[in-house]
């Protein structure tokens, strides 16, 4: 199972749709977690499994978190900044926890990261538009999931992939 993680497009709609578009048919679910600056009810949202209101979406219509179930896991998607994440990801991983999920999804920091908290694992996608951090380009991510394992890749915006920045996670 794939599932393509954006966060924090910060308006960029035309090459959001794009990538939205262009990956439907390849991952069987796309997440977004917030801060794309369009309103709730955006047409966009059709084609997405999960999306949630980032700090910057002003639009009352959005959810400030969201459970994705799938077949075998569940994720918490969010968009981070209501957990402190700037400053550290325990409370993130505890409320993921709380729902059972395996997989916490989060934005807001615009860097890219993945860490285990408390069995958690917790994957920020960096940003669709402006990423900080050690890696300072517009990334997404994928994560290839199965019983034994999880793939997490991350993606330029034109694509490519940054093997350097692939981990992969045994589960249990």
């Amino acid at each position: 199972m794939k599932v393509l993680v954006i966060s924090d497009s910060h308006g960029i709609t035309s090459e959001l749709s794009t990538l939205i578009a262009d990956y439907r048919s390849q991952v069987d679910y796309i997440v977004h977690c917030g801060d794309s600056e369009l309103t709730s009810h955006d047409t966009l949202w059709g084609l997405t499994d999960s999306v949630v209101k980032g700090n910057m979406d002003f639009d009352s219509g959005y959810k400030t978190e969201d459970i994705l179930q799938t077949k075998d896991y569940r994720f918490f998607v969010t968009h981070g900044h209501l957990y402190d994440v700037n400053f550290e990801r325990y409370k993130l991983a505890d409320r993921a926890k709380e729902e059972h999920c395996a997989f916490a999804l989060y934005g807001h920091t615009h860097v890219l990261k993945v860490e285990v908290i408390n069995h958690v694992i917790c994957i920020n996608p960096g940003s669709f538009n402006r990423s900080r951090g050690p890696i300072q380009e517009r990334t997404f991510a994928v994560i290839d999931v199965s019983l034994t394992q999880a793939i997490i890749r991350y993606y330029r915006a034109d694509r490519t992939c940054i093997d350097e920045l692939t981990e992969i996670y045994r589960l249990t």
